[in-house]
């Protein structure tokens, strides 16, 4: 287990971020990155339907139409369900379905679409 610790080489005169903690900053600490199956990493099965939601998602944002987290969250779920409904049956690794809850929405705006509320 890495902890905060971890984070900080102490090898030289003063205390400075590791490399791993900088590559990490460096990254975003994205989870989803070479995740084939965690919750934000849910996306890697499936490319093309990320893309198309991204692509919805623009082309609404860009026609200025209002976009709330439940908006955005039924237009994922309803793009789901049309492209790819067996994302809803891939297992994680503590063997929990996938649901696109609020807490997944909210990190996956923030993670792909550099969106925020």
């Amino acid at each position: 287990m890495w902890t905060v610790e971890g984070w900080i080489d102490r090898s030289g005169e003063r205390p400075t971020w590791s490399a791993r903690a900088l590559n990490m900053a460096h990254r975003g600490n994205d989870p989803g990155l070479g995740n084939k199956g965690g919750r934000t990493g849910i996306f890697t099965r499936f490319p093309t339907v990320e893309k198309a939601i991204m692509d919805h998602l623009t082309a609404l944002w860009k026609g200025s139409v209002p976009l709330t987290l439940i908006t955005i969250r039924g237009i994922i779920v309803a793009m789901l369900m049309d492209m790819a409904p067996e994302v809803f049956n891939v297992k994680a690794s503590d063997g929990l379905a996938f649901r696109c809850s609020d807490s997944f929405v909210r990190l996956w705006l923030h993670q792909k679409m550099g969106w925020s509320e």
